[in-house]
């Protein structure tokens, strides 16, 4: 944690053996490569980044990962859902890809983010 990181390189997910992941405090972190949501992590720490916003990849953890994620900059999703945990975050995934599945059946990948 604090190590000042910008980025985490794209094959972070090669580290299949990593259980536990603490970049808190890494106030110039704005992103999580996709790699990194395929880990089996037990734990990821993320307190006072600058991510503001989660890719869809995020509900690949498992879901007994105690994610923390206060004090970031969220828009997407809204810093509330992110606030009332992991849980929230998956729920609120999966209610935009409904919404979206109602609207168009053609829609197959659905990126959330920048």
């Amino acid at each position: 944690s604090q190590c000042n990181l910008e980025s985490l390189p794209s094959n972070f997910g090669d580290f299949i053996k990593l259980e536990s992941l603490n970049l808190s405090g890494n106030t110039s972190l704005k992103r999580l490569p996709p790699s990194l949501y395929k880990l089996k992590l037990s734990e990821l720490r993320l307190q006072r980044c600058s991510i503001k916003s989660l890719d869809r990849d995020i509900c690949q953890l498992p879901s007994t990962c105690d994610v923390d994620l206060q004090d970031n900059s969220f828009v997407i999703p809204l810093q509330e859902i992110c606030n009332q945990g992991f849980s929230s975050i998956l729920a609120h995934f999966s209610g935009i890809e409904k919404s979206v599945e109602k609207k168009s059946r053609r829609i197959k990948i659905l990126v959330v983010g920048e």
